[in-house]
């Protein structure tokens, strides 16, 4: 199966504004595919399942046309059959809140509200824990 988050058509507009000067947007997406693993998890407080690294998305922006950032995962059939619960909660709260999460950041650096080394330093010291 086939999981897609988007952002509204609004950032797809912000994109395609900015379509010939994209590359600090695709070193930020570059970073966050090589080091933002998302954790799964029950909402409970681990009483139905421990947090885990269930599955990684790949985040890009379509090429389509339409500039869509989208956060993609294709999950096997037999990997949800073994654990379904843990596979909808990933697709329908884990990748959904880590795109909230990251919005303001590619956003501000669409808007040039920030650089990409800050917004980097940003996912570094609020989603990766890294103080440095």
């Amino acid at each position: 199966m086939e999981n897609r988050v988007y952002y509204t058509e609004n950032g797809s507009g912000w994109i395609k504004a900015r379509a010939g000067d994209l590359s600090d947007i695709y070193r930020l997406l570059n970073f966050i595919n090589a080091r933002v693993w998302p954790f799964s998890q029950d909402g409970l407080g681990g009483e139905l399942y421990k947090a885990h690294h269930l599955q990684t998305p790949r985040i890009y922006i379509t090429e389509d046309e339409n500039y869509d950032i989208t956060a993609t995962t294709v999950i096997d059939y037999d990997h949800y059959d073994m654990a379904p619960l843990e596979i909808e909660d990933y697709c329908t709260a884990t990748i959904p809140e880590l795109m909230s999460k990251l919005s303001p950041i590619f956003f501000f650096l669409l808007m040039k509200e920030i650089t990409v080394d800050e917004a980097v330093y940003l996912i570094k010291r609020d989603m990766l824990l890294e103080f440095s």
